[in-house]
């Protein structure tokens, strides 16, 4: 009984524990969900509050296309707000506001969830990238959306 309660207590901190931007600071990889084709990015958060985006798909002939997305973050009540500076993509529109719901956090990994201005069709789980620098990730998303 006494180890159910702590799980439950833990489970429950854990869920009330509020991430603040500085959290997010660092490089992420945004992992492939299972539908439709192969894709995968990379996500960096910077401590002045940009999120720079490289999202890479392979489409059926195995052929690898980039997208690049700049964007400004904030994270209050474990809702992330990104607002769209820059993008190559026409799916991604400049000035668009994009909001996520922060479901599970920690230094290694976490998850959120799309609900403005859709809500997403699966939960976004990412894992962080120690051996790469944000200004590398951000460098060529500037040089390219």
């Amino acid at each position: 009984m006494r180890l159910f309660v702590l799980i439950i207590s833990i489970f429950l901190y854990s869920c009330a524990s509020e991430v603040e931007n500085e959290d997010l600071v660092g490089a992420w990889e945004l992992l492939y969900d299972g539908q439709g084709d192969y894709w995968f990015s990379h996500v960096a958060f910077t401590a002045s509050g940009e999120k720079c985006t490289i999202s890479y798909s392979f489409d059926k002939n195995k052929e690898l296309s980039a997208s690049y997305y700049l964007s400004t973050y904030n994270l209050e009540n474990n809702e992330l707000t990104v607002k769209v500076v820059q993008s190559s993509s026409p799916y991604v529109n400049v000035g668009e506001e994009i909001k996520d719901k922060i479901l599970n956090f920690n230094q290694n990994a976490f998850a959120m969830k799309m609900y403005y201005p859709i809500v997403g069709s699966s939960v976004d789980r990412f894992i962080k990238l120690e051996d790469i620098k944000v200004s590398s990730i951000c460098s060529v998303v500037k040089n390219n959306s």
